[in-house]
């Protein structure tokens, strides 16, 4: 089975999914290799998985940040500082969002800049920079800048109809974790697998858990 993966620069990058992994709801991870105007080249892990819920239930739990620090592995807290935008039927398009993680070789807070497309099941995010911190600040918005030990944080994930009737959906969550602090290959490939195992499932759980 393949999925084309879209991704925030405007490529489709085709992938080959194992059909029957994915009926049974096992998570499978890919590597894309982008280029970047400033980063030169870059790996960014994808996941795949099958949630067993409509694209709009899935969607529903992919929008509320703030109750994902009860059930997402290694997640403190997530926490919605300011909405910047909302769209005519009132849905949020454009917030900070505040956050805190803890993986067995790093704990930070840092704030995210997120994106909503209601039509498009679709969240995008980016780490807000210490001077982009700063220009919030002064326009009045109280935004906690990076405690240390992240570079850079990124990311994006979208819902898929799996079958005709809609009854199923798969998840597509693409993110790149960077540290800042001196980490071996392996810590820091282990600190991306980590975070993505851990949320897929987490999701994949939470989305179960309110089907019932």
């Amino acid at each position: 089975m393949q999925l084309t993966i879209q991704g925030t620069d405007g490529r489709q990058v085709p992938i080959d999914v194992n059909k029957k992994k994915l009926s049974q709801q096992k998570l499978q991870v890919f590597f894309d290799e982008e280029e970047t105007q400033s980063k030169g080249k870059r790996k960014r892990f994808v996941g795949v998985l099958l949630m067993p819920a409509p694209p709009e239930t899935v969607w529903s739990v992919l929008c509320n940040f703030d109750v994902m620090g009860d059930y997402i592995p290694y997640l403190a807290y997530y926490k919605t500082r300011h909405v910047l935008k909302t769209d005519d039927s009132g849905q949020t398009t454009e917030a900070l969002i505040e956050g805190k993680l803890k993986v067995p070789v790093l704990t930070v807070e840092y704030t995210l800049f997120v994106s909503f497309f209601p039509d498009r099941y679709r969240v995008e995010w980016r780490l807000l920079q210490e001077e982009q911190v700063a220009q919030y600040n002064q326009q009045g918005l109280d935004i906690k800048a990076c405690t240390g030990g992240l570079k850079d944080v990124d990311g994006y994930g979208y819902v898929l109809p799996y079958d005709d009737d809609r009854s199923q959906s798969i998840y597509i969550y693409a993110p790149v974790v960077e540290t800042s602090i001196p980490l071996p290959g392996f810590a820091e490939k282990m600190v991306t697998k980590t975070v993505t195992t851990g949320y897929m499932h987490g999701i994949r759980d939470r989305v179960k858990q309110i089907s019932k």
